[in-house]
């Protein structure tokens, strides 16, 4: 029940007046909610960032990968424990313009269209500290592709673009609603032009040209860490 009255947290943009608390210069805290922002965790601040995608991989690791330099370097975050972010390497990418991620294809690849019209790419995460990337030419136009089986691969051709960026680029505010009386402001992320989320652990990021904001929801992470045990013990 008590997980059922948490759900409702919301990530909207409000017109709203900020609340008594919120005005003060002491931030309210949250039991239950975590805001990382670019500016007091340093490993989320990537400098001239462009995109970013999360990869859950076969070992239960999850790794956010952020595009930066005009889509030339590719920055691998463990992100599995939300508490112990953690930076794994850097790799050069050696790409004619930046990309927006469009498609996972498989386990441990995935689709990248360049923004400047080029054509697009296959990003391989088989070796997660450095992608490699390789030739689509043979998905080109594909907007979807799922693996059939162990060795073929599905894919659906469509003429338009796809792309994971937020149009607007819109605000977003993280409210803690866990009074009755009423909601208190814990974070205000401006410029937002993309979004993720990890189910497993609850954790959201939001991109703008800061870096990475993480929200944290802290039940949610004990809950995956006692999934996780007693899967182990089994």
């Amino acid at each position: 029940m008590r997980t059922q009255l948490f759900a409702p947290l919301v990530f909207a943009v409000l017109a709203a007046t900020i609340n008594a608390n919120a005005m003060t210069n002491k931030p309210p805290h949250s039991r239950t909610i975590v805001v990382q922002s670019p500016s007091d965790t340093p490993v989320l601040a990537q400098a001239n960032s462009e995109a970013m995608y999360l990869d859950k991989r076969g070992d239960g690791r999850t790794v956010l990968y952020v595009e930066s330099a005009e889509g030339t370097v590719l920055t691998a975050l463990d992100v599995s424990d939300p508490g112990k972010i953690r930076r794994l390497a850097e790799t050069e990418l050696a790409v004619p313009s930046r990309f927006n991620f469009v498609e996972p294809i498989g386990n441990d690849n995935v689709l990248v269209r360049y923004r400047d019209g080029s054509g697009e790419a296959l990003l391989s995460f088989k070796h997660c500290k450095h992608p490699v990337l390789g030739d689509a030419s043979a998905l080109t136009d594909t907007e979807a592709a799922k693996k059939l089986g162990e060795t073929a691969l599905l894919s659906a051709s469509t003429n338009a673009a796809v792309t994971p960026i937020v149009d607007n680029d819109p605000t977003y505010k993280v409210w803690d609603d866990s009074k009755a009386s009423h909601p208190d402001l814990l974070a205000t992320v401006p410029g937002v032009t993309q979004r993720l989320s990890n189910e497993d652990t609850g954790t959201l990021f939001f991109f703008n040209e800061n870096g990475i904001t993480v929200v944290r929801r802290l039940r949610v992470e004990e809950d995956h860490k006692i999934d996780v045990i007693w899967e182990s013990q089994t």
